[in-house]
């Protein structure tokens, strides 16, 4: 007997024969001269000396063994016997059904082969044992074995065994096995399993269940590990069941040495080809606040048959620390706001149409609580809760009325709203005001609680006319009617307070509607336009290029509404209207250039397939073809030379405010209590560069004109290749004041992948030039390549209100999935 290989190298070098045809052509090779010949039992019934009618033999050789039900079969020997083929060098086979191979063996049957050095088999039973095996069982499960017996159609066993999902001649990672049972497009069985990497052994288990399926497999999750720093060490475990080809439930324990076991489940569902959804939940019974702790989120989208288009994220959390306590995701744990909202929408050729009930809960600043008799306050939260139910909202695009030159949109909703507020008043009583000592202070609380309907029109009529094809004149008038069924009116209250009294002032919900109905008009020319066309053959960039310059000019007049604090604000309809009266003037220069209307589709590349992440750590695809230039991609036909059309990649503007009816302009430059107006606004300048679609550049300036300063400057861009990316802003900011220091911060977002797409970096986070701190910063490496992948993550911020760090380890297994998930 053969000794068996130590490594994977020996089974992926007879990969011709798990082709089956390189063996008959090296043998025909060999004979040049020889003979194919065929036998085949006829259509009568086998007997002695014949072969059964479901079997095909092809050999160059065939020997019948005097005296015996025997033949000797050699020279690429190839037997077909219902849905299995076997191949070999030499093959004896007696009784019609019992099978000796030997040298090149190779069996095939669907998508699964072995192949070895010997191999017995009774093509009735269809079992079999192959010596020294190497095999491949689908969709992705390869093996090497000293002994594997195959049981009919669907099941194969395994002794001193490896395997993995690894194609590699030393596989990056692979489980050496005493023994397995594996169910075709069900689950193997193995016992005495040890993980090993490359030839470095990691841990020991004495059994594991692994899918072998080409769908969805139920099952236990590998545990993940990790440390908190409030609740302690974590154990997570799920366990994941497929529900139909439809559904996928997960049910998860968190185990924190500190806080408690939580529970968690997520599942995800689609109920037709246009829809998708989940749900996922979190509860816990935290033992470090001594309070019963979750979250939960459902999300879809359905697009309906009649037009409409659902989309629902419904979002609960018991309390607002919960996402600093128990998430890591950067958006959840600064979030101030809470919102669920279900939405139906349909969109047509002129109007839309869209009807939602949304709540919204947000977070307040902490507001401090003064209690007679102390001195220093507590700082209490609470929170602001906004609801529509329902809202409705219908939009109408700029259309002609009839053969007129008249122009109609218009905006329209219906709601009702309700909303609930709590105010924080503080009460001052100083029996002696030359005696701080003395003074007492009291907070108390209002509530401000509304429930009406609101109902609003706003059409906005426009009439553009060019008399020159070098001008552009739009006049427009407008005017909104709102009605709102409640308002608000300031209240005073005097309150005892200190042996005294003291009197506090707040917002009160009166039941009395209130009318609101303002108008407004606008004119907006353009022009007149220059422009010059610049010809450049011999630019490699573009062949031509258009520079258009547009002086701008526009006035708009807007009525005031003399009863805004009785409103009550919810959103931009309610927004406060102030009388204003101005003239908005500049130009703006634009710069065309002639570019391919499309990038030629490139041909598929032949490189090794590895995978990249997506969404979460082991969830994984397969990569993209190679980019051009990367070594290892096609060369295929030069593609035609694709459609050009004009494309604007870069533009300059700068525009300046006059108003005729308030100062836009106020400052106390010298800072003797005196302010400085002026009826013209700061002067902004924005500017963009986009030459190529993953490029761009972005500029904006404000310079103010009583201080003569550049108070506000902005740098922002994107830049992206075939092998790095990177965003980033620049941002400064000049007080107006003289004298008072700038404030300059930076925020980087950058990324390289390299060797092929394996290897992915990236860096995320902010600067502060004034302080010397980075508040927040994010390091992330990934290496994803054939069969496994690797995810290295460290992340710290350090805001105001939380400073928390964490590092994450995580490895995917092809065909296993998350091996190892490290928090800390």
């Amino acid at each position: 007997m053969r000794p068996r290989a130590s490594t994977l190298a020996r089974w992926l070098l007879p990969v011709a024969l798990l082709t089956g045809s390189v063996p008959r052509q090296a043998a025909a090779e060999a004979e040049p001269s020889g003979e194919v010949r065929k036998a085949e039992s006829p259509s009568a019934t086998a007997g002695q000396g014949k072969f059964p009618s479901d079997v095909t033999v092809e050999a160059l050789k065939i020997r019948e063994v005097p005296g015996a039900d025997e033949y000797v079969l050699e020279g690429a020997v190839t037997i077909r016997s219902g849905r299995s083929r076997i191949q070999a060098d030499k093959i004896t086979y007696r009784g019609g059904r019992f099978i000796e191979a030997e040298g090149n063996v190779l069996i095939v049957w669907g998508g699964n082969r072995i192949s070895g050095a010997r191999m017995t088999y009774d093509l009735k039973e269809e079992r079999g044992v192959v010596e020294d095996a190497i095999g491949q069982v689908e969709p992705e499960f390869y093996f090497v074995a000293k002994r594997a017996e195959k049981v009919g159609q669907d099941t194969i066993l395994l002794d001193s065994a490896i395997v993995t999902t690894c194609t590699q001649p030393v596989p990056y990672w692979s489980l050496p096995v005493s023994s397995a049972r594996i169910q075709i497009d069900g689950y193997a069985h193995m016992w005495n399993l040890r993980l090993r990497a490359r030839r470095l052994p990691i841990f020991y288990t004495p059994y594991l269940i692994w899918p072998v399926k080409k769908g969805r497999s139920a099952g236990l999750m590998i545990p993940s590990f990790g440390t908190t720093q409030d609740r302690g060490n974590l154990i997570s475990e799920e366990l994941y069941i497929p529900i139909g080809d439809s559904v996928d439930f997960t049910l998860g324990a968190d185990r924190y040495s500190k806080a408690g076991t939580g529970w968690a489940t997520d599942v995800s569902f689609i109920p037709n080809a246009q829809g998708s959804g989940r749900f996922t939940g979190f509860f816990i019974d935290d033992q470090v606040s001594n309070s019963q702790r979750y979250r939960l989120t459902y999300q879809q989208t359905q697009q309906l048959q009649n037009g409409f288009r659902m989309v629902a994220d419904i979002n609960q959390v018991s309390d607002f620390n919960y996402f600093t306590d128990y998430e890591r995701d950067l958006r959840l744990v600064t979030m101030p706001t809470i919102l669920a909202r279900v939405e139906f929408s349909r969109n047509g050729s002129r109007t839309s149409l869209n009807v939602r009930e949304q709540r919204r809960e947000q977070l307040r600043a902490p507001q401090p609580f003064y209690v007679e008799g102390q001195q220093d306050p507590v700082m209490v939260e609470s929170s602001f809760v906004q609801e529509t139910l329902p809202d409705i909202e219908w939009r109408g695009r700029s259309q002609r009325l009839g053969k007129t030159p008249v122009y109609l949109s218009y905006e329209s909703s219906l709601a009702s709203i309700r909303q609930n507020d709590l105010q924080f008043r503080t009460g001052t009583y100083c029996p002696d005001p030359l005696d701080p000592a003395s003074c007492a202070r009291q907070t108390y609380t209002f509530p401000l609680v509304s429930d009406y309907f609101r109902g609003d029109v706003y059409p906005t009529f426009s009439a553009p006319f060019s008399p020159f094809p070098w001008l552009a004149v739009t006049p427009s008038v407008n005017t909104r009617y709102t009605h709102y069924t409640q308002r608000q009116t300031a209240r005073v209250q005097e309150v005892p307070l200190g042996g005294g009294t003291t009197v506090v002032g707040y917002q009160q919900i009166l039941g009395a509607a209130l009318d609101r109905w303002i108008s407004g008009a606008a004119v907006e020319m353009v022009g007149p336009k220059f422009f010059r066309i610049f010809d450049k053959p011999s630019n490699s960039f573009s062949s031509r290029y258009k520079h258009v310059f547009e002086p701008r000019i526009s006035w708009a007049y807007q009525q005031a509404y003399d009863r805004n604090d009785e409103i009550i604000p919810y959103d931009g309809i309610d927004a406060a209207r102030g009388a204003s009266n101005q003239l908005t003037y500049g130009f703006r220069t634009r710069l065309f250039a002639q570019r391919p209307r499309s990038k030629a589709v490139e041909p598929p590349g032949i490189a090794e397939t590895v995978l990249v992440p997506e969404g979460t750590s082991g969830e994984v695809k397969e990569a993209e073809s190679s980019p051009p230039g990367t070594p290892g991609a096609a060369h295929g036909p030069v593609s035609p030379p694709s459609p050009t059309e004009p494309v604007e990649i870069a533009s300059l503007e700068v525009s300046q405010s006059r108003s005729f009816g308030k100062a836009l302009s106020v400052l106390d430059i010298n800072g003797d209590g005196i302010p400085e107006s002026s009826w013209y606004s700061a002067i902004n300048t924005v500017g963009r560069f986009n030459p190529r679609p993953h490029t761009s550049l972005d500029l904006r300036m404000t310079y103010d004109i009583l201080s003569m300063l550049m108070t506000s400057v902005s740098l922002s861009g994107n830049l992206r290749s075939d092998a790095a990316r990177t965003g980033f802003s620049v941002v400064r900011t000049q007080p107006s004041t003289i004298g008072a220091p700038s404030q300059v911060q930076l925020r980087l977002a950058a990324g390289t992948t390299l060797f092929g797409r394996k290897l992915k970096v990236d860096v995320d986070g902010s600067y502060d030039a004034q302080t010397h701190r980075v508040p927040d910063q994010r390091w992330k490496v990934e290496y994803y390549t054939q069969c496994c992948g690797f995810l290295m993550e460290w992340f710290r911020r350090d805001f105001v209100s939380n400073s928390r760090g964490e590092f994450r380890f995580t490895v995917d297994l092809r065909g296993v999935g998350k091996l190892m998930d490290l928090r800390q």
